[in-house]
């Protein structure tokens, strides 16, 4: 056999072993993608914004020794600023929020006595605030939460009698209690919008109008929006 014909011959041997070479050889497992899972919305850290809403109220004015029925409810735009910290517990967070208002709550009444004496009185409100605890639950970037706290209430009330030129006045601050809820939604990392409602009661006070001591109290009802920037 000529060395011509070996090396055909070698070559189409080895040529046809291939195949079953390469069948002979271990599979190589094939590493899977990492699976890359979204992360949560961070509600935790500090924050501030500015809210607006509307406010309706209940007021009674009593006078001391007079049978005087005034109720003069107030009304009116509430709207300031807010600033809190919440900390994330899983998916539970807790925060520490405090507000002041500027508000426009107004009313009066009239009440004629036995007498056809007329009684007018007014109810206004300067500025409001809180300091409230709130608790939520994190759907990610939608927070459903409540909250609890201490409020406080500047108002002036006064009492005109018709038909004279008496006018007895006075103000006061008022401290109080509110809860609420509402949610809130994470539109970027930083910045969040919230509607809620509160429910605030603060409490009774007394006025001293030229001797004659005046008690009022006052509770609210309130529904807000407002946005916030998040550190």
């Amino acid at each position: 056999m000529s060395i011509r014909t070996l090396l055909i011959t070698g070559a189409a041997a080895v040529a046809l072993s291939g195949p079953a070479l390469a069948a002979d050889l271990p599979v190589q497992p094939v590493e899977p993608a990492p699976v890359t899972m979204p992360i949560a919305y961070d509600w935790s850290g500090f924050y501030v914004g500015a809210q607006v809403g509307y406010a309706w109220g209940s007021t009674d004015i009593d006078v001391d020794g007079v049978d005087v029925e005034l109720s003069p409810d107030a009304d009116g735009v509430v709207g300031g600023l807010f600033i809190g910290y919440n900390v994330m517990f899983n998916q539970v967070v807790v925060g520490l929020e405090a507000d002041i208002e500027a508000t426009s709550l107004s009313g009066d009444d009239d009440w004629d006595d036995d007498d056809d004496f007329r009684w007018h009185g007014d109810n206004d409100s300067n500025w409001q605030g809180s300091v409230r605890a709130r608790l939520g639950y994190a759907f990610d970037n939608f927070l459903p939460y409540i909250q609890g706290g201490v409020a406080f209430l500047d108002r002036d009330v006064s009492i005109h009698f018709e038909g004279t030129d008496t006018r007895v006045e006075d103000g006061d601050t008022f401290t109080g209690w509110t809860v609420g809820a509402g949610f809130e939604y994470g539109f970027t990392p930083n910045l969040t919008a919230r509607v809620e409602y509160r429910y605030t009661d603060f409490g009774d006070s007394d006025f001293d109008f030229d001797g004659a001591d005046v008690n009022a109290d006052l509770t609210t009802n309130a529904v807000r929006v407002g946005v916030a920037y998040k550190f």
